[in-house]
């Protein structure tokens, strides 16, 4: 953001966490379709962060999801995908963080 001395060309951190969260899961509703030898024509997924309160992580993902298919078929697809989706998976249980900082030597 310009506010902190950029120039707004380019996504935030965050914004990546929900990209890579869009497409991680529109990947895997095309691999569960595969799985059961159904085309899955055209798919959309959008994410809708939600900020935590005044806490500076997100709270909540709206993932909303679009597609071709029937209503039921596509419905059976995303509960498919939401068990294969490495990105929601890994923000439905939080990894553990372990940091390791490595300054100059000193002298």
């Amino acid at each position: 953001p310009e506010e902190f001395g950029g120039s707004d060309t380019g996504p935030m951190p965050t914004e990546f966490v929900a990209i890579g969260l869009a497409s991680c899961f529109c990947l895997a509703i095309a691999f569960s379709a595969r799985k059961r030898d159904i085309d899955p024509g055209e798919i959309a997924v959008d994410v809708t962060p939600h900020r935590a309160g005044a806490e500076p992580r997100h709270g909540r993902y709206e993932i909303s999801v679009r597609g071709s298919l029937d209503q039921e078929t596509l419905e059976k697809l995303v509960e498919g995908a939401k068990r294969v989706c490495w990105v929601s998976n890994t923000l439905q249980t939080a990894p553990e963080f372990a940091y390791r900082v490595e300054g100059a030597a000193s002298g």
